[in-house]
């Protein structure tokens, strides 16, 4: 199992826009920030689509979420987000491992 952290600040440029006076932190940016912890772990993952994801709840700036990545078959990596106890969002990454260059 891979686990991290993330955590979009209130200044992220998306939220400027989205829901004015009481953002919430886009799915897309969610998104992203998830893949980019998971690069982080490990650069040789290549996700070549998400066949599902679900936002069980919004997400507020500035909210530390922990991330927790488990390997399933047929190259699927399974993701779930955290806020304390609770589960906010998960999904799936069709992933392929690239080859060193």
């Amino acid at each position: 199992m891979i686990s991290f952290n993330i955590n979009v600040p209130h200044s992220h440029p998306s939220l400027a826009g989205h829901f004015t006076g009481n953002p919430v932190v886009p799915g897309v940016v969610i998104i992203d920030e998830v893949i980019r912890g998971l690069k982080d772990k490990d650069p040789s993952i290549k996700i070549i689509n998400i066949p599902m994801i679900k936002f069980l709840t919004p997400l507020k700036p500035d909210t530390e979420v922990k991330v927790k990545v488990t390997t399933r078959p047929n190259g699927l990596l399974q993701f779930s987000l955290f806020e304390s106890d609770l589960m906010i969002s998960n999904g799936q990454f069709k992933v392929v491992q690239e080859a060193n260059s």
